[in-house]
């Protein structure tokens, strides 16, 4: 049986920001080799400089107030025993202790906040492997969200076809598989690692219709270092499957 497949790669990740500003720096290019914590990119960080910065002098300030606030308290606590003033007193002077003590919490949550949206100007490397593609240049708007970088591990390759609903019965998990493209070294051997009939499939693969089911094959015999940095996910593959008679 022959059909039409993709490298896909099982260790891939497509690395996007988490705020919405220019890209002031694209350290790697397409079939860079990173290691993990490499950096990747630099997004526009001025403005989320100034949120740390803002932020730490509000949690200064409430600290500040904290720290009269709890000696109010334990003066009054001591007064309050000679008779110099009222228990209501006491009272409120704990309240405005607890309070204090309050927005010393709220503003230090925010501070940590204002922090994490900082480190999200700062894109690295999660793991070691190769740029398998950039998607956007110095200069382009980063919005939350949008793809900057594709990173994935060479060696940890698979392939997805797609073959007639009808030969499905055929198919078996195990079943050996020649794969075959540019790039391929000579008998590239594969087995079928699972299949798929189902719409709602969540790996990163598409359907061409409701008429045809997606195969999933895993490369037994990873390729060497030379051959695997040919080997790119999304490249075309031919593949004969040794399913049924």
């Amino acid at each position: 049986m022959f059909a039409s497949g993709s490298i896909s790669n099982g260790s891939a990740a497509l690395l996007a920001d988490q705020i919405s500003k220019r890209v002031v720096e694209l350290a790697v290019k397409a079939g860079d080799t990173v290691r993990a914590g490499q950096l990747i990119a630099r997004i526009d960080a001025r403005e989320a400089d100034q949120a740390v910065v803002a932020s730490l002098s509000q949690v200064a300030e409430a600290e500040a107030n904290l720290a009269n606030a709890k000696r109010v308290y334990e003066r009054n606590r001591e007064l309050v025993t000679q008779k110099f003033v009222s228990q209501a007193a006491v009272d409120q002077a704990e309240a405005s202790y607890k309070a204090a003590q309050a927005q010393v919490a709220t503003l230090k949550a925010a501070a940590g906040q204002a922090a994490t949206q900082r480190s999200f100007a700062t894109v690295l490397a999660p793991f070691a492997g190769i740029v398998g593609a950039t998607h956007v240049e110095a200069g382009d708007l980063a919005t939350a969200g949008r793809p900057l970088v594709t990173v994935f591990v060479p060696g940890d390759l698979r392939v997805t076809a797609t073959v007639p609903q009808a030969a499905l019965a055929r198919v078996r998990i195990g079943d050996p598989v020649a794969v075959s493209c540019d790039g391929c070294p000579p008998g590239m051997s594969a087995r079928v690692a699972f299949v798929s009939d189902q719409a709602e499939y969540t790996p990163p693969v598409i359907y061409s219709n409701e008429s045809r089911a997606k195969l999933v094959f895993m490369v037994e015999a990873k390729p060497d270092e030379k051959t695997a940095s040919q080997l790119k996910p999304g490249q075309p593959v031919d593949v004969r499957i040794a399913a049924g008679s």
